[in-house]
């Protein structure tokens, strides 16, 4: 009986050594943020995805928000205290950038970044400033481009902003977060293909904003910039993804997570982005909400449909 005794003791000994490497003791691990987990949980697309996630309370985060509009652009960033926005809609979509705004605290911005001269991406500017005030709209065109890159400096003069320009290549700190802007349309382009191109950059997680670019800048792009400058975890899609892009492009920026500030109907980047089954999430179906704390995006469905 000894004998079976110290039989059994044995077994369970070797048991207890095994188990672990099998990984049937330690049970769930419970996702807390950090480099372990994925650089993308996205619950836009399934609720349930990292649902035990959560940052460390004492981590600071970069957001990002994206209004629910269409056909126009606007994302708001926040980041250690200190507020940005790229491109502000249009003024008819300029009270869904204010609701935006007063959903999640947004009474100041520091800096309005302004891609190009076209209504979508500038003509929100009026009802913006009378609703959250601003210190400074930065622009990479002329004030006297167009009739609303005028507009656009008479409505800074009237509320008394400042008005200053950014080119290619310069760099702003929004608290721990870096933006990165790339002008590299030539003169003779479109507004469209002369946009800026974002790139936002916290620890290890990235965003890539490319405003309205198409066919030119996009070749251009993949041809000029180093492959780390274009590769992202999220990418906001050109031109409210209108258009398919070309190979060279999607293999280099490679995000986990497309956004088109688009509404539901066909488009050739829509069509693309389905048909190769890549995830994406449109803004006019509601706010999205995007936070890292540089290791992990966490991406959900603010208010909307």
């Amino acid at each position: 009986m000894c004998r079976s005794l110290r039989k059994l003791t044995a077994c369970l000994l070797l048991l207890c050594l095994l188990l672990p490497r099998m990984g049937l003791a330690a049970g769930p691990v419970p996702l807390t943020g950090g480099s372990r987990y994925p650089a993308v949980i996205n619950r836009i697309g399934n609720a349930s995805a990292g649902q035990n996630f959560s940052f460390a309370p004492d981590a600071e985060l970069l957001e990002v928000f994206f209004p629910q509009i269409y056909a126009a652009d606007c994302a708001a960033i926040r980041c250690g205290g200190e507020t940005a926005m790229i491109d502000c809609a249009t003024d008819k979509l300029a009270m869904k950038v204010v609701e935006m705004c007063r959903r999640y605290g947004i009474d100041h911005i520091d800096q309005l970044f302004l891609t190009h001269a076209h209504p979508d991406h500038i003509g929100g500017l009026d009802r913006l400033a009378k609703e959250v005030d601003i210190d400074e709209v930065i622009i990479c065109f002329d004030p006297d481009e167009n009739s609303h890159s005028k507009n656009l400096a008479a409505v800074c003069e009237a509320h008394g902003l400042a008005l200053t320009t950014f080119e290619d290549g310069d760099e702003f700190a929004i608290g721990g977060a870096r933006l990165t802007f790339y002008l590299k349309g030539d003169p003779g382009w479109s507004a469209n293909d002369r946009s800026a191109v974002t790139r936002l950059q916290y620890g290890q997680r990235s965003l890539l904003f490319t405003a309205d670019i198409e066919a030119k800048a996009v070749d251009r792009l993949t041809q000029v910039l180093p492959a780390e400058a274009l590769k992202c975890d999220i990418c906001k899609y050109p031109h409210h993804g209108k258009a398919r892009l070309s190979q060279a492009f999607y293999s280099a920026v490679d995000p986990e997570l497309w956004i088109l500030t688009a509404n539901g109907h066909e488009s050739g980047g829509k069509s693309y982005l389905t048909k190769q089954k890549l995830p994406y999430a449109l803004t006019y179906l509601g706010i999205i909400e995007l936070r890292t704390d540089g290791a992990t995006w966490l991406c959900e469905r603010g208010a909307g449909k």
